[in-house]
């Protein structure tokens, strides 16, 4: 009998986990639990199923409430950050040529040391709201055990995907 309502409380707080999402083209993401003490108001997304350290597709939303700045240089400062903490990566700035918005176009590898190698590749924008703080979007998607396909599925990705981003509200939708 434990085992069935210890089961029970499984699949209603999977449910429960589950039942938030955002889309961002036609990728459907999850809210996930945030991580603890990540100092920032965070919402987490990925596919039903995966976790912080294993997955294929991820988004976030961050609120920085004290911060107040020019997105390009915060952009431009998280490009420097980036390549800085892992020394192989490399990234560009987009601008939107409609809405002059600015994206964050950047590819990492993890250190040669890591025992499950990724590459992974990420867009980020961000934007000042009055009331708010300063909010950044994240769309990323990883790609495990590196070959010879490996750039080619991350650039088929970012064509594929960084419209869809750049049009996102990130607003949260209930499943049925």
């Amino acid at each position: 009998m434990k085992r069935l309502v210890l089961a029970l409380c499984v699949v209603v707080a999977c449910k429960l986990e589950a039942s938030s999402f955002i889309s961002v083209g036609n990728v459907k993401l999850y809210r996930a639990p945030p991580p603890p003490e990540s100092g920032v108001e965070l919402h987490e997304y990925l596919p039903i199923g995966e976790t912080y350290g294993n997955w294929t597709r991820s988004a976030s939303v961050r609120v920085y409430k004290d911060l107040h700045g020019d997105p390009k240089a915060f952009l431009t400062k998280m490009a420097a950050t980036v390549a800085k903490s892992h020394p192989r990566a490399f990234s560009t700035l987009i601008e939107n040529d409609r809405s002059k918005g600015l994206i964050l176009n950047f590819v990492l590898f993890p250190p040669a040391s890591d025992p499950n190698p990724f590459a992974e590749w990420s867009v980020m924008r961000a934007r000042y709201v009055a009331g708010r703080g300063f909010v950044v979007y994240q769309y990323g998607m990883r790609v495990y055990g590196l070959g010879k396909e490996t750039a080619a599925i991350l650039d088929a990705e970012r064509l594929r995907m960084t419209g869809p981003f750049d049009a996102a509200s990130f607003e949260e939708e209930t499943d049925g």
